[in-house]
């Protein structure tokens, strides 16, 4: 005869099970993702798109905010620091489908960070300007979904190369200002495991009721 303490264990057995298989890295593996994250500099305002390509599907939206700190706009001239290590901070957007460019309607939520190195501005005349480049380290997370189906949720972690580049003005007073940026994206993301996230929500709501019809029972 099964006991109420009994049926208890049982029952959170299963649901510490569930946790265990959801921390598993067995239990989803990761996907490759690339793709850019990039800003150009228009009539003086930092304009972002990130295009990621998934094994399945490709999205490009436009994102805001713009990074943090963010790179200098006007008046970079020599040896002004040029900080990789960025964060977009949480944004939302929708891709829209285009055949031509591969990409699909979703709707797309999340944040990416990138850590690296702080170079500074050394100006070439020769090349009215100058680029900088680093190698970087990516990680965040990405919700891609259209209606009534979830196409992505999880965690991105992995490499980047970063890319930004200053202009010098030849015509008018001498300045020198950011002419674009990009980070190129090479990662791999982990979606989590619905069917043990089902388990553990499945095993909880059914404790809870069940304690729930006890105390009615017991009169409390």
């Amino acid at each position: 005869m099964c006991t109420r303490a009994s049926t208890r264990a049982v029952v959170v057995g299963m649901a510490l099970l569930a946790v265990v298989v959801h921390a598993s890295p067995a239990g989803a593996d990761p996907i490759a993702v690339n793709g850019f994250l990039f800003g150009d500099l228009r009539l003086g305002l930092v304009v972002q798109e990130l295009d990621l390509t998934f094994p399945d599907f490709k999205i490009s939206i436009a994102v805001e905010p713009r990074l943090n700190p963010g790179f200098c706009i006007v008046g970079c001239g020599n040896g002004t620091a040029v900080r990789f290590t960025q964060t977009t901070g949480v944004f939302s957007g929708h891709s829209t489908a285009s055949p031509g460019a591969g990409t699909i309607d979703a709707q797309v939520t999340g944040m990416l960070s990138f850590v690296g190195p702080t170079e500074f501005v050394s100006l070439l005349p020769e090349f009215g300007g100058d680029v900088l480049t680093a190698p970087v380290q990516v990680s965040g997370f990405l919700r891609v979904t259209q209606p009534d189906l979830v196409l992505f949720d999880g965690t991105l972690l992995g490499s980047a190369f970063g890319t930004v580049s200053y202009e010098s003005r030849f015509f008018g007073p001498p300045d020198t200002r950011l002419g674009g940026y990009q980070f190129a994206i090479n990662g791999a993301a982990a979606t989590p495991e619905p069917a043990s996230l089902v388990l553990l929500g499945t095993g909880v709501a059914w404790l809870a009721s069940r304690r729930r019809r006890t105390s009615r029972s017991n009169g409390l």
